[in-house]
């Protein structure tokens, strides 16, 4: 490659040279930034840094409610969820306009992701749940989740939410993945993508897990005979909001996925036939309540 000489450096071109490629960077960081959000649909519990131009009253910080609306100064409430970023951003224009504001101009940044998540399970450092800005790769979230263990198994259990949704498991076949062909082997086309909900369980004979509202979810070492209720019970108990009559466990065996409902309100009230006892790698959901 070629430099300019010293003549060039002398000249007043330099300046106006050095400008132009600091603006072409920004330029194409910008473009970056904008297409990424512009792809992104706000979902509920997402934190949205709305501002309006020259008019620091109406600019916050809001959350989105758990049904997908924002409470906007002057406006009111407002459907966000399921808006792109520039949709938000025009329909609170356009409300502005409305006898509030001449030509306003709305910007909004995602300051939290918090409506997508992925759950990663069993035998890798940082067990947990994710949030997920877009689409990634397995190989991408075993690394965001610190590698596999030494011991870890040699396949990943994916059951997939088919859902932008929700965070909840569907009955949708789960996928085994080979993790040695994958990770040794270099066979890319295990190398799936993952999306909002999916659980990417590493098994381990040893374990069990806790999710949704539960004072302390997570994975727990499996005890001999501890059964659903002992379980919650050392996950801290469930959450204000949770819903015990929907608890479920999700059970791989097979090869497939079982899902089984328990009504944790009647094991409560004495019925302890319910009282179902936990097997390795069961995954224990508790569900938010309805009202």
């Amino acid at each position: 490659m070629n430099f300019p000489s010293k003549w060039f450096y002398r000249k007043p071109y330099y300046p106006l040279f050095c400008f132009y490629i600091f603006f072409s960077l920004l330029t194409i960081t910008s473009f970056i930034n904008n297409t990424f959000a512009e792809d992104y649909y706000i979902g509920a519990e997402d934190l949205l840094q709305i501002n309006v131009y020259e008019q620091p009253d109406l600019s916050s910080v809001l959350k989105v409610s758990s049904h997908g609306n924002i409470s906007f100064p002057l406006l009111g409430r407002i459907k966000a969820e399921g808006f792109s970023i520039t949709e938000l951003e025009k329909e609170i224009e356009r409300r502005l306009a409305d006898g509030y504001l001449i030509n306003p101009q709305v910007t909004i940044l995602i300051k939290e992701y918090r409506s997508r998540k992925i759950y990663v399970l069993g035998g890798v450092a940082k067990p947990g749940i994710y949030e997920l800005r877009k689409s990634i790769t397995l190989l991408e979230v075993i690394s965001r989740a610190g590698g596999l263990l030494s011991d870890a198994a040699q396949h990943a259990i994916i059951s997939q939410s088919g859902s932008n949704k929700g965070n909840t498991v569907s009955d949708k076949e789960p996928i085994k993945i080979d993790l040695k062909r994958l990770l040794d082997e270099g066979d890319t086309k295990l190398n799936i993508e993952i999306n909002d909900g999916d659980v990417i369980q590493i098994p381990d004979p040893n374990t069990y897990f806790v999710f949704g509202e539960i004072k302390n979810p997570g994975s727990y070492t499996l005890e001999k005979d501890i059964s659903i209720l002992q379980a919650i019970t050392r996950a801290g108990g469930f959450t204000k909001i949770a819903a015990p009559s929907r608890t479920k466990i999700i059970r791989g065996k097979a090869g497939k996925e079982e899902t089984i409902h328990v009504d944790i309100s009647k094991i409560i009230k004495g019925d302890k036939q319910l009282d179902t006892a936990l097997m390795a790698d069961d995954i224990i959901v508790v569900p938010e309540s309805f009202f």
